[in-house]
Parts: structure tokens; C-alpha cells; sequence
């Protein structure tokens, strides 16, 4: 009989570390696939990828982020030409009477002509719904950028979080 027990408590034991053992392979192979298929996004658009190396939280109005945009497309750039580059990145582009540069200090208020490109980026599965990235240019008479802007907006809340 003790036998009998050993053998049953032996095969109990593998099957629930194989229970166990099974969803959390399952749960880690869907996590690095998934950081994989954000990193191949990424390295798919360089300027993005260049932003988001510099801005990788919540920003409206991120300085650092116009700093790589500005690098790609300076103060300037025909309106076509930058519009050009943000596509090929991704973004969808739309002209618009309104920008959040607007409310910069020392800025002016007056009615002008803006480029609003946004692009959504993915997120690691249970860990971030993704992110939300928008490009706003200002662009003068000349059909010419005449100021930028980059914000950056993270759900970080996930599936988990809202399980607590």
C-alpha cells in the first residue's frame, strides 16, 4: 500500500508541475514574442525609434523628442518633403486649422496652417496597451515648416493592473 501512495503522489506531483509549469511557458513565450513584434515595429522607423529613444513616457509637448525631429526635418523643410518622411514612417497626416503648439509660451495665436500626423505604436501584451505618438507642424505661407512639435502619450495600464 505505502507503494501504491508513493507512485500516486509521485505522478500527482508531475502533473501539477506540468499544470503549472505549462501557462507559465505559455504566458513567457507570449511576452518576448510580443516585446519582439514592439521592437520590429520600432526598427522598422528610424525616426521613431529615435524619439522613442529619448521620450519613452507620457509627454504633451516632448523637447527632446523635437530635438530628433528636428534633426530629420529642420526648421524650413518644404511641407511635401516632411510629410514624405512621416508617412514613410507610418503616420497618417492631415491638415488642420489647430495644434497644441499653440499653447506654448511666446507663441503666436494667430490662425495658421498645421500637418497633424499620428501613428500608433503596439504594446507588450499584459504589460502596456501601446503608445501614441503625434507630430504636429506648423507650416508658413511658403509651404514651409516653420515650427514642430512631438507628444507622446503611453497606456501603461494593462490587464493585469486592472485585475487588482
Amino acid at each position: 500500500m505505502a507503494k501504491f501512495l508513493k507512485i500516486v503522489l509521485i505522478v500527482c506531483s508531475v502533473v501539477v508541475a506540468m499544470v503549472v509549469a505549462i501557462p507559465v511557458v505559455l504566458v513567457g513565450s507570449l511576452l518576448l514574442w510580443s516585446r519582439y513584434q514592439v521592437e520590429l515595429f520600432y526598427d522598422s522607423r528610424p525616426l521613431l525609434r529615435a524619439m522613442r529613444f529619448v521620450e519613452s513616457d507620457t509627454n504633451f509637448d516632448s523637447a527632446p523628442a523635437r530635438k530628433v525631429l528636428l534633426r530629420r526635418l529642420p526648421l524650413g523643410t518644404d511641407r511635401e518633403a516632411a510629410v514624405a518622411v512621416l508617412r514613410n514612417e507610418g503616420f497618417d497626416c492631415f491638415t488642420s486649422t489647430d495644434s497644441f503648439i499653440k499653447f506654448r509660451p511666446n507663441e503666436s495665436t494667430a490662425d495658421g496652417n498645421f500637418v497633424i500626423c499620428t501613428l500608433e505604436a503596439p504594446g507588450v501584451i499584459l504589460l502596456s496597451n501601446g503608445s501614441k505618438w503625434r507630430v504636429d507642424l506648423k507650416i508658413d505661407a511658403d509651404q514651409h515648416v516653420s515650427e514642430t512639435g512631438v507628444s507622446l502619450y503611453v497606456t501603461d495600464y494593462t490587464f493585469m493592473t486592472r485585475m487588482w
